[in-house]
């Protein structure tokens, strides 16, 4: 939606209708909101490609006309908006608490943890050896689940930092995962 936008922007623009492309720009940043809220880290990245294209369109039709002071106004005010927007807090806490409901459903049984590693693909039928050792023993990987939280919820305290302060601290987390001998942080993060 927001590449037709854009090119419709592009359209109205080369027609000289400044205002008009303006509008399927607004268009754009409005349907992104309908990201607002949702507590996973791919729609929060769809949601800032969406702005993306936004911001490029934008950038176009600025460089071939100009807006009306009154189009300029709300256009800066949307835009001043979604630059206060923070989904990234809530985007981590719903990346940590599906995994968490994940994990509950492995340690219930309700879940195989061949399954959730994306295995099970045996031939005929069987399991692989490494699949039944899984299925049969899911604590082999379970153990390291209370290490994996205790690295989101660490995750989930850098997300609450202003965002001048983040990236330090996100530095050192990842640097703390690429050494980690936690396989399951190693997999997931």
């Amino acid at each position: 939606l927001a590449d037709w936008l854009k090119h419709d922007a592009y359209l109205l623009a080369q027609q000289e209708k400044y205002d008009e492309a303006a509008l399927s720009c607004l268009a754009s940043i409005n349907a992104s909101r309908a990201f607002q809220g949702e507590l996973f880290l791919i729609t929060n990245l769809i949601r800032i490609g969406m702005h993306m294209i936004t911001l490029d369109a934008m950038e176009r039709v600025l460089a071939q006309g100009a807006f009306k002071e009154e189009t300029l106004q709300t256009v800066q005010a949307a835009l001043e908006q979604e630059s206060r927007q923070d989904h990234w807090l809530a985007a981590i806490r719903g990346e940590r608490a599906m995994w968490h409901h994940m994990f509950e459903n492995v340690r219930s049984g309700k879940v195989k943890m061949s399954k959730f590693a994306g295995l099970g693909v045996g031939t005929g039928g069987s399991l692989s050896p490494r699949d039944w050792f899984l299925e049969t023993f899911p604590s082999a990987l379970l153990q390291y689940y209370p290490d994996y939280l205790r690295s989101m919820n660490r995750c989930v305290e850098i997300a609450k930092l202003p965002i001048h302060e983040r990236g330090p601290k996100l530095q050192e987390w990842e640097a703390d995962i690429k050494t980690t001998r936690n396989v399951l942080t190693r997999m997931l993060t």
